[in-house]
């Protein structure tokens, strides 16, 4: 019973250090090796509970996985939902309810590894269900392990050898993949069995070799191992590697010690950090999105007392009244048979995530304004495929001047605006906008799915057959497509200065448009700046030397014939306070952005119909000078 407590308090120990990681790293950077100990206790743990049973005849593979379901997956279908049902009012992001299909399986590390989400990425800090990974890495293991313990019990030397060689490999292909595939390591379970293999590696010792004499030393030893493991998750660890693996050792040096004195550790049996102990999967199960909610919705210091509350509160909810009342009484309803179990839990799991990703698609699930449909998802002519310069740059009907939009998705931002400037003035418009010039200028159309649209000369051919002299070409592009000084950077800005000067040389005028401010670091940010205006914010300045490398490449064209640079970026910064603008989501009270992109509401395209037609009136000017 000793032994049992003081792993309960190893448990407390190990969620409290995952549980403040996730709300602020710099309080735990090493925290969330917090689930490597969690997974060695597992493997300690099931080994006990399998040989035990298969040493008294009354092991079924029925009943382990029954058991295993009645543990592990009541809370978890209720975690799930719940998150999903918020998220669908909160953060409504195709990403969370992919996770949470996956993690209802026990696939969510499968699902967050093919998908090439980064654990560490700020992107991944807003998935309310990032943390079902290691869920997933247990359930497989648990579909494994005990067949090999079974096959094995009677021959123990043979199962330690077994054990051992699949324990080994497991940890050098661990090592070996993480420098080349560090998300690889991080989620596939066959690269984590290592750290199960070595909490069980401690149980047969147990069992063959006897618990550690109860001496002074042993417990001195105690208190070492527990101040070893607690600087492991507190303090900075040079090596990704060596963290994981003192965390390992740490905990099963803990494990190989716990009962082996005379006393309790204070620290690991005192009656809280037993409760917490017990409690730990309800813990682990709410805390991510209950910090990813609290983090979206609140200022930092409110974020704090709501996420300390709201876990301990729901935590033991779901422990007293879930987790614990389930986990022990009959499962009349499916006749105590693992496989009607969880036919009847794949069911309703089922039909709980298909309704609730149905409901996402509601517009009644927050402000319409936030859930503007972003306008270019419907225009024909934003990435329209592989007959596109022919369906969308077509003569104008009456011969009339036109102004062609042409570039990406940050192009198409200024569609609306700028087609309303063109009526304005009486000019025909035509838009292609999508992924292939910038790809074609830079070198990327190695595929006809890198460049649907057409390469950057079969578009000039289809500009000038349909164009004019006189006409516009507006040409955009994301800053942070050139962010990082590269081969296809500075391809793109040696062959955008050659198409610049081809479509001069027809006579067209070129209108560059420079980029607007990106304020937001992520789509998590961005959503919270729904909630909290602030949120996402950056000074002018700061803004405009992020997107340097694109302001550079316009500034090189701006005195080639027939070429004018505008830049609407100042239109979405407030005026300067204290003498410094500052650009944020919204602007006089208007959302600006659909997303973390940025991508411009429809609202906010709209009103920069005035400053077109001063971009264009100027452009036409110059373009009829002699």
């Amino acid at each position: 019973m000793n032994r049992l407590q003081e792993i309960d308090g190893l448990r407390a120990m190990a969620v409290l250090a995952v549980v403040v990681y996730h709300f602020n790293q710099a309080w735990a950077p090493q925290g969330h090796l917090g689930v490597d100990v969690f997974f060695a206790i597992s493997g300690y743990v099931i080994s006990k509970s399998l040989l035990e049973s298969l040493d008294a005849g009354s092991f079924t593979f029925n009943g382990f996985f029954l058991r295993r379901a009645k543990r592990l997956l009541p809370a978890l279908a209720l975690v799930v939902v719940a998150t999903l049902l918020v998220a669908s009012v909160l953060l409504p992001d195709k990403g969370t309810f992919a996770a949470g299909g996956a993690a209802l399986f026990g696939l969510s590390n499968l699902w967050f590894w093919h998908s090439g989400s980064d654990y560490f990425a700020t992107s991944s800090e807003w998935n309310p269900l990032t943390h079902t990974w290691s869920l997933g890495v247990e359930e497989q293991f648990y579909l494994a392990y005990p067949v090999l313990v079974a096959a094995l019990h009677r021959r123990p030397r043979l199962m330690l050898a077994a054990l051992g060689a699949v324990g080994l490999a497991s940890l050098l292909a661990y090592g070996s993949v993480l420098g080349q595939q560090r998300m690889a390591a991080f989620y596939l379970s066959p690269l984590r069995f290592w750290e199960f293999v070595a909490g069980a590696a401690v149980l047969l010792a147990h069992r063959w070799r006897g618990h550690a004499p109860p001496t002074r030393m042993t417990a001195a030893l105690k208190h070492g191992a527990l101040a070893a493991l607690l600087g492991v998750l507190l303090l900075p660890q040079p090596h990704e590697a060596a963290g994981t693996v003192l965390a390992v050792a740490a905990a099963c040096l803990l494990l190989w010690l716990v009962g082996g004195s005379p006393r309790q550790n204070f620290w690991l049996g005192n009656p809280v950090s037993q409760y917490l102990g017990r409690m730990s999967y309800s813990l682990y199960l709410w805390h991510w999105p209950v910090a990813v909610f609290a983090k979206l919705t609140l200022p930092p210091h409110a974020a704090l007392a709501v996420y300390a509350v709201a876990t301990a509160a729901l935590s033991a909810a779901t422990f007293h009244g879930v987790e614990q009342p389930l986990r022990r009484r009959r499962w009349a309803l499916v006749n105590d048979r693992f496989a009607h179990a969880f036919a009847l839990y794949a069911t309703l799991a089922m039909a709980a995530w298909a309704t609730l990703y149905l409901a996402r698609l509601n517009p009644w699930v927050v402000d319409p304004a936030r859930q503007e449909i972003q306008f270019l998802r419907s225009a024909p002519c934003h990435i329209p495929g592989a007959d596109g310069l022919a369906l969308c740059l077509k003569p104008t009907v009456d011969g009339r001047a036109a102004v062609w939009l042409i570039g990406d998705s940050h192009a198409g931002n200024f569609a609306p605006g700028l087609q309303q400037a063109a009526t304005q003035l009486g000019l025909g418009f035509g838009q292609l906008t999508g992924r292939s010039l910038f790809h074609a200028l830079s070198g990327q159309c190695l595929a006809p799915a890198d460049c649907p649209e057409g390469d950057h000369g079969a578009l000039l051919r289809r500009l000038q057959a349909v164009g004019q002299r006189g006409d516009v070409v507006a040409l955009a592009f994301a800053a942070d497509r050139l962010a990082q000084p590269n081969r296809a950077a500075g391809l793109f800005q040696r062959q955008l200065r050659d198409f610049v000067a081809a479509l001069a040389a027809h006579g067209f005028a070129v209108l560059l448009v420079e980029d607007i401010p990106k304020v937001c670091d992520s789509d998590g940010e961005y959503f919270s700046s729904a909630f909290l205006a602030d949120r996402c914010r950056t000074t002018a300045a700061a803004s405009k030397r992020a997107r340097a490398a694109l302001s550079q490449t316009y500034s090189g064209l701006r005195q080639a014939p027939g070429v004018k640079v505008v830049d609407p970026h100042d239109r979405f910064c407030g005026p300067p306070a204290g003498g410094t603008a500052t650009c944020s989501n919204h602007l006089d009270g208007q959302l600006l952005y659909l997303d973390a992109s940025p991508h411009l509401t429809l609202r906010a395209s709209n009103d920069l119909g005035t400053f077109f037609v001063e971009a264009l009136r100027e452009t036409t000017a110059r373009a009829s000078k002699p």
